[in-house]
């Protein structure tokens, strides 16, 4: 498998309209298209594709079960293992693999191991299935009762994970106060950009049982593959995921780009709930005030990036006092989602 280093550029790979998945990938233009269900084991039997001018298209095997592709040159010689970061379910537009993010250290994130998602109420069954093959033993569910009790998760019933629940309210966001000043028509300008700005930091000083909750978790491999969520997938569990990835050696700079990652899966569903908000509430709101509600913008995270940094100094003193994860734990860590 090749090394990441940083003037070369990951492939970008996602899946069209019609199922096929795209791969494109500018810095080898030649490359054979390889398949398998384990991104450390893909055989190299028969090629399924072929990067040409930097793009291939090809069909997964099978679609009941998630499938990874190793881009080999054509000379042979070391391959570069690829997945879809964002999986093709139905009733979920934001459930997300970490892996295969760059470490400082040359190394690369697992994939298949640790997962983000918005709520699980409306999975079809088709996406169950899918589910059920990713083999996830533990759910992380940052929702309040309130959230839970309107959208229940749907999970597999044959083997189905566990579940826990560290809510993650964050007071800074207020919840009621936005919804009666949306219905409103927000007369008195609730600033829902700075809301956001203020929770984001709030939650990353404050929620501190919460998270040490979630990397508690990923320390026992009977809790692993892991997959931890909220209701869109964009704020508790954005900020779960950067911390995630920075704590196993991911750049700031990479865990913001996943964090934006929802503004580019999200579009269409947020811009589809905002008309259809601007009706109900008959025409009293504007638009651009509610949006940033909806979105994820860069100085939402970063907000919460300066105040760990104005709270703790740095990050490595922020893992040690705020979730006890020393150097050791932190590498121990790494050795179970670090390859």
């Amino acid at each position: 498998m090749s090394r990441p280093t940083n003037d070369t550029p990951d492939p970008i790979v996602h899946r069209d309209e019609r199922g096929s998945v795209q791969i494109q990938w500018d810095a080898h233009p030649e490359a054979h298209v390889y398949a398998g269900t384990d991104p450390h084991e893909i055989e190299r039997e028969e090629p399924i594709g072929r990067l040409e001018a930097g793009v291939a298209s090809v069909t997964p095997p099978a679609r009941e079960a998630r499938h990874f592709y190793e881009l080999v040159p054509p000379g042979g010689g070391p391959g570069h293992v690829v997945g879809e970061r964002l999986l093709p379910l139905s009733g979920a537009n934001n459930f997300r693999d970490l892996g295969g993010y760059p470490t400082l250290d040359g190394r690369r994130v697992r994939w298949g191991h640790v997962f983000r998602s918005d709520h699980l109420a409306e999975l079809t069954q088709e996406d169950l299935s899918y589910i059920g093959g990713l083999g996830i033993r533990l759910v992380c569910d940052f929702r309040g009762e309130d959230e839970i009790g309107e959208r229940p998760n749907r999970l597999p019933a044959e083997d189905p994970p566990k579940q826990i629940n560290p809510s993650i309210l964050g007071t800074a966001l207020m919840p009621g106060e936005i919804r009666a000043a949306i219905q409103s028509g927000n007369p008195d300008g609730l600033d829902f950009r700075t809301l956001l700005q203020d929770g984001n930091r709030t939650m990353a000083t404050r929620a501190l049982d919460q998270f040490r909750a979630l990397f508690d978790h990923l320390e026992h491999d009977d809790h692993v593959p892991l997959l931890f969520h909220c209701t869109a997938g964009k704020d508790r569990t954005g900020l779960a995921a950067a911390l995630i990835l920075i704590a196993l050696g991911v750049s700031e700079d990479v865990a913001m780009n996943d964090y934006l990652l929802t503004a580019t899966y999200t579009h269409d569903v947020v811009e589809s709930t905002l008309t259809v908000m601007r009706f109900n509430y008959d025409f009293k709101i504007d638009l651009d005030e509610v949006r940033p509600l909806m979105s994820v913008r860069r100085e939402f995270l970063q907000s919460a990036f300066d105040g760990i940094r104005d709270e703790y100094g740095s990050f490595d003193r922020y893992f040690v006092e705020a979730f006890g994860l020393t150097a050791d734990r932190r590498e121990a860590l790494r050795a179970r989602l670090v390859v």
